[in-house]
């Protein structure tokens, strides 16, 4: 699939923990998108959009049954093959302008 989108890295901020690689802010046609997050398990990579915590009535950040923080998405893509698209244009982005920063030697 080629992208049909015009698509921008604006700003990159390497973060390394557990899965994540870092924070971009993109641009997508015109409009501007930041904290998109960028993650990596078992080689496999993917691209998340901005997602606001879950609190609860007393305002405290609610864990799922596994003990992860949950969020609730912003944004979504309305089918996997154009989110998977996304996930490997920013990829390539990042890459072009910081070959080594998502290296799994970037601590």
């Amino acid at each position: 699939m080629t992208s049909n989108y015009r698509l921008i890295l604006r700003e990159w901020r390497p973060v390394r923990k557990n899965t994540l690689y870092g924070f971009a802010c993109i641009e997508l046609i015109g409009l501007s998108v930041g904290n998109v997050s960028i993650h990596q398990k078992g080689g496999r990579w993917w691209v998340s959009l901005p997602a606001r915590p879950v609190l609860d009535l007393d305002d405290k950040h609610v864990s799922g049954p596994d003990g992860q923080k949950q969020y609730m998405a912003l944004l979504r893509w309305r089918d996997r093959e154009l989110a998977n698209q996304f996930s490997t244009d920013i990829i390539a982005l990042i890459r072009a302008r910081y070959p080594h920063d998502l290296d799994d030697l970037f601590v």
